[in-house]
């Protein structure tokens, strides 16, 4: 009986060793429920889901590449990963590639100095003074001939 006992010992013993192997394989996700726990909780994030990031799981080390803006989304990229169930390891290969400036909307135009300038007319449309006539009904020469200020050409000046 002595050794019956042992045979049932040894049989119950490689059975739950087994029965948890089992456990442990159902519980720990495949590399694509990986990559997919890893996208959505960076999606969670509102900066984080408008950058170009890729995730990529084999057997359970996951691969970022891509886009971020500074070192600190990188790091919080790196950590949302490794918090992701089933993830052994974090290989970060993200760049980091500042925003372009923003353009300097701050300076006023220069219209302040353009609008104070009188618009430049048209030749065609500027008016030409009229001789004037004396008295006694005859047209001044000089008036004719003489520069007038009102007749000279407007020049708006340059900004």
């Amino acid at each position: 009986m002595n050794r019956h006992s042992r045979v049932v010992g040894i049989v119950a013993c490689t059975l739950l060793l087994g029965a948890c192997n089992l456990i442990n394989r159902q519980q720990a996700p495949d590399d694509k429920s990986i990559a997919t726990d890893v996208q959505a909780r960076l999606f969670q994030d509102p900066t984080l889901k408008t950058r170009d990031i890729h995730v990529d799981s084999q057997k359970g080390v996951v691969t970022l590449t891509g886009t971020v803006q500074s070192d600190l989304e990188k790091a919080a990229v790196e950590r949302l990963a490794s918090q992701a169930n089933g993830v052994k390891q974090v290989i970060d290969q993200l760049n980091v590639v500042p925003p372009p400036p923003a353009p300097e909307a701050a300076q006023p135009a220069p219209a302040a100095t353009t609008a104070a300038a009188p618009p430049a007319q048209p030749e065609a449309q500027r008016k030409k003074p009229r001789p004037t006539r004396r008295a006694s009904g005859e047209a001044s020469s000089q008036a004719a001939t003489a520069p007038s200020s009102a007749a000279a050409p407007v020049q708006a000046s340059a900004p």
